[in-house]
């Protein structure tokens, strides 16, 4: 049932060194351990430190069956230095030496089987003292063994007619550590580790005599825990790899570099266990996945213990388990790990990665896992639309069938070349297609105005044949020497398929905003740290009193009253410090902060946290720091982090991940643009991310590389995504490395519904 390998103590790193049927663990004074032998050949080995002189008492009964067990004593030399058997099995031995002893239980007869209680105690002695003769400024040495924790208490003192002035130097270990001790007659030390040490004193004068010295321990208290070890701890046919016993202060529990689950671990944080457990790693049969036939092994089966042991979701362990593919892995599928739940199946842990190597998730609860990539519902082939060359595209939105890309500047923008005015293309969907209605410009064009550097669709109140698009401009009247900005935000209105301009809104002071429905939020100025409010009625947008805020604002999203900002260079303003975003309630006259949502610690400079921002539903969508690029999710009933979203690993690009590109929330579905930006490998699509029953998982994966004919000499990478839930749209862009040239493109993904 159990495996044994070499382990520490609590808190540190436990290493396994071999595996077979046995368990093997380190234990302490007084501590009581349930086992159970099955099957009767196994053997279960239990190791503990014992400083020299320590009086050590063994019992080892069977409970509620008639087995006779048999234990025997290892001293520290690996030698035998007791034994005993029958149905309580008792051993008396006196620690010749300091080291690690360890007590082998068997079944004594090597067929029966069942269940047994373990006790291991040991009275260490409490005092060491002699009488030694120092020479004239010499030293001599006391020698005393103590369990860790001890404190020892030194005293040193003439002998009756000796001249002799005695002092303490230091305490040094059987490895030759120093300790140094404070000059005089008396002194404390605390025992680190359990073993033999040397008390080393000086006689300070010019006479020599003899010195009494003592040394009086007090070992710590001896904590009496309950530890089991049963088969309802672990279950049969567990081969145990690695095992410790942890307690609150948590610990690491390492598989070896060898065997079935080599380099596996388990970590658990402190705090996550309210008491003391024997926690264990092992090997154990497959798991069936929901869906064999579409499902490829990502990791060996693991069992984590014990069984059923369950955590707060802010002190949960982490398990790794190394990759080990069961065959080749389609671009579509997605990692899920496994844990044996309930009799209808195996349950989905949430938050599983992986960085091609190793498999990391953190479980609620310890039972058996398994890692499989599971292919995904199928999406249909995009509906593509290759673009002009020199166009590259911006923003995408959808609103009641229509879909809208901006292209907002050409790629000789970027060299110096000629700039045109930019423009917003409109699609509209007819039947399973999508058909080309024209493109949008500026009222007032000029070069380089940059028409749809940002774009939104506004959803009326008051119905659809009421929604509008609104386009911002960077700059009215064309690039200027001193790159000053003059933005503007354009509405335009539909008439039967058609667009067309309605009006121009109040002056803004950036091209950064936000609308929902009758209003729209706009950052005041690049940088700045004031949020401009327009509201719209009868008569066209006109503008509220504007927010000032504390913090420099990059990106905003609104929903109803709530507005989120993201603020990258927000501690403090005009730095380049640790980003945070900002959620406020924005119904009123005023902006009331409610919640801050930070970068993961330990926040650093630089970082560009909240660079850009999104709101669901329930939940608000913050891009990751530059260290750890990914999306973080918050939840808005309690303001929590929720989740850390990154574009999965694809075993099928050789374990490469994709780039982030871009996301949006669309009610509380995440849209995850991403590509890879090496050549030969093309991926240029995204992710759907939903949250079930308050896990965050991928449920789709849509890529248009194949239909846009990406070569192998070619990067495709991907812009904007937006959907109007059951479509998604995604704008890429494509450079040739031999050519030097580009290419855009429009992929339109109808996504099944689940």
């Amino acid at each position: 049932m159990l495996g044994r390998n070499a382990v520490t103590f609590a808190g540190c790193l436990v290493v396994a060194v071999a595996a077979r049927a046995d368990l093997d663990v380190v234990i302490g004074r007084a501590d009581t351990v349930r086992g159970t032998l099955l099957p009767a050949t196994q053997t279960e080995t239990f190791r503990f430190a014992c400083p020299e002189g320590a009086r050590i008492s063994v019992s080892a009964a069977s409970r509620g069956t008639r087995m006779r067990v048999g234990a025997t004593l290892f001293a520290p030399q690996d030698v035998v230095a007791a034994g005993a058997a029958g149905r309580r099995a008792r051993i008396r031995h006196v620690a010749a030496e300091s080291g690690e002893f360890r007590v082998d239980v068997s079944s004594a007869d090597g067929v029966s089987t069942g269940e047994y209680a373990l006790n291991v105690r040991w009275r260490s002695p409490k005092s060491f003292g002699q009488t030694l003769p120092v020479a004239a400024n010499a030293t001599n040495e006391l020698t005393f063994a103590a369990d860790a924790g001890a404190r020892v208490r030194f005293t040193l003192a003439a002998s009756r007619g000796s001249a002799a002035a005695p002092s303490l130097v230091r305490v040094a270990d059987a490895g030759g550590q120093l300790f140094p001790l404070t000059a005089g007659v008396r002194g404390t030390f605390d025992v680190p580790e359990t073993g033999s040490y040397t008390l080393t004193f000086e006689n300070t004068t010019a006479v020599a005599g003899d010195v009494v010295a003592r040394a009086k321990v007090r070992s710590p208290k001896a904590a009496k825990r309950l530890l089991s070890a049963t088969s309802r701890e672990i279950p049969a046919g567990t081969d145990v790899v690695a095992a410790a016993v942890l307690d609150a202060r948590g610990g690491v529990v390492a598989a070896p570099v060898s065997g079935p689950l080599a380099g596996a671990r388990v970590t658990v944080p402190a705090g996550a266990l309210g008491r003391a457990a024997i926690v264990v790693l092992g090997a154990t049969s497959d798991l069936a996945p929901p869906k064999p036939s579409d499902s490829t092994r990502a990791t060996h089966a693991a069992f984590v213990g014990p069984l059923g042991t369950t955590f707060a979701s802010a002190a949960q362990p982490t398990v790794e388990l190394p990759v080990a593919l069961g065959g080749a892995v389609p671009l579509d599928a997605s990692l899920q790990v496994y844990a044996l739940g309930s009799a209808s199946g195996p349950d989905v842990v949430s938050g599983a990665g992986s960085d091609g190597d190793v498999v990391t998730f953190a479980p609620s609860r310890l039972t058996r896992f398994q890692g499989y990539y599971v292919v995904l519902p199928e999406v249909p082939e995009p509906f593509v639309v290759e673009t002009m060359s020199e166009r590259a595209l911006g923003y995408v939105a959808m609103g009641d069938g229509f879909a809208f890309i901006a292209s907002p500047y050409s790629y000789a923008y970027y060299s110096g070349g000629a700039v045109g005015e930019g423009l917003v293309r409109v699609f509209q969907r007819v039947g399973t297609t999508w058909i080309e209605r024209g493109a949008l410009r500026s009222p007032t064009p000029v070069d380089g105005d940059l028409f749809g550097i940002s774009m939104a669709y506004r959803t009326s109140p008051l119905g659809p044949s009421d929604d509008s698009l609104l386009v911002a401009v960077r700059n009215v009247n064309g690039p200027v020497a001193d790159q000053s900005q003059a933005p503007a935000i354009f509405e335009f209105t539909r008439s039967g398929d058609e667009w067309t301009y309605l009006r121009t809104l109040p002056p803004v002071g950036s091209f950064t905003f936000a609308v929902d429905g009758d209003r729209l939020l706009s950052v005041s100025a690049v940088n700045a740290t004031g949020v401009e409010d327009l509201r719209r009625g009868p008569q066209g947008w006109s503008a509220a009193p504007a927010f000032t805020l504390s913090h420099f604002v990059q990106s905003l999203d609104l929903r109803g009253g709530t507005m989120l900002v993201g603020a990258p260079y927000s501690e403090p303003p005009a730095t380049h410090g640790p980003g945070s975003a900002y959620r406020y309630d924005v119904s009123g006259a005023t902006a009331v902060e409610l919640a801050r949502y930070g970068a993961p610690a330990p926040e650093q400079q630089y970082n560009f946290f909240a660079s850009t921002v999104s709101l669901g539903t329930n939940y608000a969508a913050v891009q990751g720091p530059r260290e750890a690029p990914g999306v973080a999710i918050f939840r808005l009933a309690d303001d929590g982090r929720d989740a850390t979203i990154v574009a999965p690993v694809l075993p099928a690009l050789r374990g490469w991940s994709p780039t982030l590109s871009g996301f949006k929330m669309h009610g509380d579905t995440l849209l995850f643009a991403a590509g890879t930006a090496t050549p030969g490998f093309p991926f240029a699509g995204g992710y759907v991310f939903r949250n079930s029953a308050g896990a965050w998982s991928q449920t789709l994966t849509f890529d248009a590389a194949p239909q846009l004919h990406v070569t192998l000499r070619e990067q495709a990478v991907p812009g904007d995504v937006a959907s109007d839930g059951t479509t998604v749209v995604v704008s890429v862009a494509i450079y040739d490395y031999d050519t030097q040239g580009h290419r855009s493109g429009l992929a339109f993904f109808d996504i099944p519904q689940q």
